[in-house]
């Protein structure tokens, strides 16, 4: 996986003042769009977006990566098959409408690329999550199409929450679709969700649905700061947890729990496998999962984890700070892990 510069049919730019909704629409595949400095005001934006295709993908980034664009608001992308977004600022703001107005939602679409990008400030708004993906076109008993083949790498994702901190359903990525992903969550800098998690997987009422995501590879993430580090939830199955470094949650680094199934052999499904991470949690050997009995239910295996009490009773990180491009650890064991490991094989 890489960034794409494909054969653009056109080369467009976005400026400050320009009508963002009708020139985001207005890609076609192969367009490549190319964003000036400064702040859009977004309000709260849904893009219906037309569809790239493999030899001709959309691309959105910025002119200079030094000087990302400013995307202030809550922007939805629906189905952006085959697009690429990269080296964009998106911030919520106060007036986004919070709850599913996250600051970036992506909804269904294959094949997408979210890349270099910083989300933040779902807190300012209320906003459930900093980035929220979902089926698109779910409607009463049609589930709709989930997202998939998708990476959503490289990012710096932080400062979830609410004001009142009076609840846990804040969180910096949220993955609340229902079916097969085959996507990866990998290289992302998550920090500031003390009111939920940094990475949820699963929909608190999917109970009635009997399914979550599967089949999302989460791994060389960077987590810090949240009230759990990833949170299992609504019969997800099928999902690979791994090479993550995950410091201070206390209900635990990985949490499976609430309205979980067991998987389906017959079905492809296979158990959700969390191994091979790193977790500094306050509550030592019994950080990484919680809520064992349930854990078995979902058919979740835990593996080969380094913390507290375990394999090489986890260390503190030492990180050489907090925000995006710091989190970096000088502890020799915790550099094997997170955003900047080069320790395992594989990239994403």
């Amino acid at each position: 996986m890489g960034t794409i510069a494909p054969a653009h049919a056109e080369n467009k730019y976005l400026s400050p003042g320009d009508d963002v909704k009708t020139v985001l629409e207005g890609l076609r595949p192969g367009d490549a769009l190319y964003i000036n400095s400064g702040t859009y005001n977004i309000g709260n934006m849904n893009i219906n977006a037309w569809s790239g295709r493999g030899d001709a993908p959309i691309y959105v980034g910025a002119v200079d990566g030094r000087y990302p664009p400013v995307f202030y608001g809550a922007i939805r992308f629906d189905h952006p098959d085959f697009w690429n977004i990269h080296n964009i600022k998106f911030q919520n703001s106060p007036s986004s409408g919070g709850g599913n107005n996250h600051t970036v939602s992506i909804y269904g679409g294959a094949n997408w690329i979210f890349q270099y990008n910083e989300v933040s400030d779902a807190s300012a708004s209320g906003a459930f999550a900093n980035i929220g993906l979902g089926n698109f076109g779910a409607n009463g008993s049609n589930p709709g199409t989930p997202p998939a083949n998708y990476y959503l790498v490289d990012n710096c994702v932080h400062d979830a929450g609410n004001s009142t901190g009076d609840d846990s359903r804040f969180h910096n990525i949220y993955n609340a679709s229902a079916g097969n992903n085959w996507g990866f969550i990998s290289r992302n800098i998550l920090y500031n969700a003390p009111y939920g998690s940094q990475i949820k997987l699963g929909n608190d009422v999917a109970a009635s649905k009997l399914e979550g995501p599967s089949h999302v590879t989460v791994q060389y993430n960077t987590l810090f700061n949240s009230d759990r580090g990833i949170l299992l939830v609504g019969g997800v199955t099928s999902n690979t947890i791994k090479y993550n470094l995950v410091k201070t949650t206390p209900h635990g680094g990985v949490d499976v729990h609430g309205s979980t199934r067991p998987y389906n052999p017959a079905a492809d499904e296979t158990p959700n496998r969390v191994n091979l991470n790193f977790f500094r949690t306050p509550y030592g050997a019994n950080g990484p999962v919680v809520r064992t009995d349930e854990r078995v239910v979902a058919g979740t295996t835990t593996e080969q984890n380094n913390r507290p009490g375990t394999v090489g009773n986890a260390p503190e990180p030492s990180f050489n700070g907090v925000g995006c491009g710091l989190l970096n650890p000088s502890n020799s064991i915790a550099a094997r892990y997170g955003r900047y490991s080069s320790y395992f094989p594989g990239s994403y």
